[in-house]
């Protein structure tokens, strides 16, 4: 045995523990594995369970969502808006988030309930965006939100709406607003102006002047008696709307 196993005595007794350690462990192979199976069932049993909560939780919370929401886009000139809440059941193997699948559904003017992306244009997504901020603004415990052009796609009425609601925003929060429309810009309590030279961004605060002269430029192609006025003019329909 010791020229065949290439092992002395102490070895070769170490090697056959070994092998009956194999067998035992080959003998209880088809017992672990149906304990494992059990095992697996019980768990997907759970997974199951606190998936369907899952869903029931995000239909009940969707509809507390869905009013402010509404509300919030009526007020930026969305008021033909419906909104739903599709959660789809995922096949396969468990995922973090569960079985279903949630996406939230839009229609404009009582069409088709369809995904958002295929709804909205860029300006409504827009819009979409800040009423969600603003409703999850009053959970949410962040104290600075940054908007980088959330006036996408809109102008006019609809911009100085906008502007509104992002005021009242900051009211709770410190909002930090990247825009080109006056409308905007009017709502500003610190108005800074931003510009590149070479390759160095220089950022400048302007003061109450010079706030009214960008605002005039921002409207118009030169500053003029005419192009300061309607700047003023925005400045202080602004303070009043709020």
């Amino acid at each position: 045995a010791r020229k065949i196993y290439q092992r002395d005595l102490e070895q070769l007794v170490d090697y056959q523990r070994e092998l009956e350690e194999k067998i035992d462990r080959f003998d209880s192979s088809q017992q672990t594995r149906q304990q494992l199976e059990r095992q697996k069932a019980e768990l997907i049993t759970i997974y199951e369970k606190q998936s369907d909560e899952l869903r029931q939780h995000r239909s009940k919370l969707f509809e507390r969502l869905k009013t402010g929401l509404t509300a919030s886009l009526s007020r930026m000139e969305l008021p033909d808006v419906a909104l739903d809440l599709a959660q789809t059941a995922r096949q396969g193997e468990p995922r973090n988030g569960g079985r279903y699948r949630a996406e939230i559904l839009a229609s404009m003017n009582g069409r088709q309930l369809k995904p958002m992306k295929d709804v909205l244009s860029g300006g409504e997504m827009s819009r979409f965006i800040l009423a969600l901020k603003q409703v999850f603004s009053q959970k949410e415990k962040t104290l600075t939100m940054v908007f980088d052009e959330i006036d996408a796609g809109i102008s006019g009425k609809t911009a100085f709406e906008v502007g509104k609601n992002i005021k009242q925003l900051s009211r709770k929060k410190q909002v930090i607003a990247i825009t080109h429309l006056p409308q905007l810009t009017a709502f500003a309590d610190s108005h800074y102006q931003i510009s590149k030279v070479a390759a160095t961004t220089l950022v400048k605060r302007l003061d109450q002047e010079e706030h009214v002269e960008r605002l005039a430029l921002m409207m118009s192609s030169a500053l003029s008696d005419s192009s300061l006025a309607s700047a003023g003019e925005l400045i202080d329909r602004a303070n009043r709307s709020i």
